[in-house]
Formats: structure tokens, C-alpha cells, sequence
């Protein structure tokens, strides 16, 4: 039988030790140093992009912007990792610091930053990156109506169902992805396998909600009016 005091100590696991752990092993697998805002000299970035498999990922984009603040500016440059998950980028000088963006068709999204500027004010050049993505899914919906015809224009919008399980009420945020579709058909990938709302509001004014559980992988459903 688990004790009061156990039951505790689980929920404190949960809450801080495990989430803390995970941070910091993102952290030293992305990062090399501490970035911070400056005249950023660029030059030659690389690294690699490994899977769910720590294997390298072929296809993944890599998009780098520059950062001031909070503000992000213009892309700066892109590339798309070679078989082994290999990229390099050439970046500008800028002012402020950059910020990498990593996309996948069934990965999801990662980001990180970088810059030459450590907080002293002296200047060192990132290593070699390490980046982590997580197992993602895409998705291929039909909305069709009573006929099973697929229907005109409209809007869609997918929000993130997750709970927190065995803390009961505790719900983690929803990120939402929103779009239009044409003819009755949308995709979106990058997006987390775990259960999402999707509701759609046709231009003639129909509409529908649908809980959709979603896999590792493709996932392909059929939203019916």
C-alpha cells in the first residue's frame, strides 16, 4: 500500500525533480553557453539533428532568424539536414542573437538559440550542435457533409487535449494550430501524437468539433458535418 507520505514524495518527482532533469538535458544537448544579446560577429554554424532513435534526421529544415529582446527579425539563412543529420549555416553579423527553428514533417517543431557573446562581454564561437527532436505525427483530415461529399472553404483550428494524468485536474497547456482549407481537406504536420480537438467553420456557416486521437506517424481521419 503506497503511504501519504509516499504519495507525496511522487507528486514532488513529478512536479520538480523529473521536469528539472529534462530541462537540463535539452539544455546540454542544444546549447554550449549562455547567449546573450550583443554585436554578434556570425559566421559558420553546425550540427546535427537527432530522432526520437538518437539517430541523425535526413529533410529536417533549419531556419535561422535574429533575435533583439523579444523580437524576432528576418529569416537569415536556412538548410536541410543531409542523411545523417548533418547542417551547417552561414550567419550574418547582427545585433541581438540568433535563433535556430527545426522542422519535420513527423517531428516536432525545436528551437534554440545561439551567439558568440558570452555574458562577460568576450566573444567564443558555439560548438558543434547537438539538437533533440521529439516523435511527432501529422495529419490528413476530409471534412465531408451528410452525402459524404467533401465540403467547400473554410477555417480549422486543432487544440491540445493533454491532462496531466495522475495529477488529476492539473491541465499542461494547449497549444493551437489554425488554418483555412478549400475543398474540404487539410494537413498539418509537426504536431504531438496525443488526443486534439479539431473544430471547423465552413464559410456557409456549418460547423463541427471532433476529438481526434493522434499516432506516431500519419494519421488520417474523416470529420463528418
Amino acid at each position: 500500500m503506497v503511504t501519504a507520505r509516499q504519495r507525496n514524495f511522487l507528486l514532488v518527482l513529478l512536479l520538480f525533480v523529473l521536469p528539472a532533469i529534462l530541462v537540463i538535458r535539452i539544455l546540454s544537448t542544444t546549447t554550449t553557453h549562455e547567449v546573450v544579446d550583443g554585436a554578434q560577429p556570425g559566421g559558420v554554424v553546425r550540427g546535427v539533428v537527432l530522432g526520437p532513435d538518437e539517430k541523425g534526421v535526413a529533410l529536417v529544415k533549419v531556419v535561422a532568424m535574429d533575435v533583439a529582446g523579444t523580437v524576432v527579425g528576418a529569416e537569415l539563412a536556412q538548410a536541410i539536414t543531409q542523411a545523417d543529420g548533418a547542417f551547417e549555416l552561414t550567419l550574418p553579423p547582427v545585433e541581438g542573437r540568433y535563433l535556430l527553428k527545426f522542422t519535420g514533417t513527423e517531428l516536432q517543431p525545436a528551437q534554440l538559440e545561439l551567439g558568440w557573446i558570452l555574458p562577460g562581454g568576450e566573444q567564443q564561437a558555439p560548438g558543434e550542435l547537438r539538437v533533440a527532436m521529439r516523435q511527432g505525427c501529422g495529419l490528413d483530415v476530409e471534412i465531408v457533409g451528410p452525402d459524404k461529399a467533401l465540403v467547400g472553404a473554410g477555417r480549422y483550428q486543432l487544440t491540445s487535449l493533454t491532462s496531466g494524468g495522475l495529477l488529476g485536474g492539473f491541465t499542461a497547456a494547449r497549444p493551437v494550430v489554425a488554418g483555412k482549407f478549400d475543398h474540404g481537406t487539410f494537413s498539418v504536420d509537426g504536431l504531438a501524437p496525443e488526443r486534439t480537438r479539431v473544430e471547423v467553420r465552413l464559410e456557409n456557416g456549418d460547423r463541427v468539433d471532433a476529438v481526434l486521437e493522434l499516432a506516431p506517424g500519419r494519421n488520417r481521419h474523416r470529420v463528418e458535418l
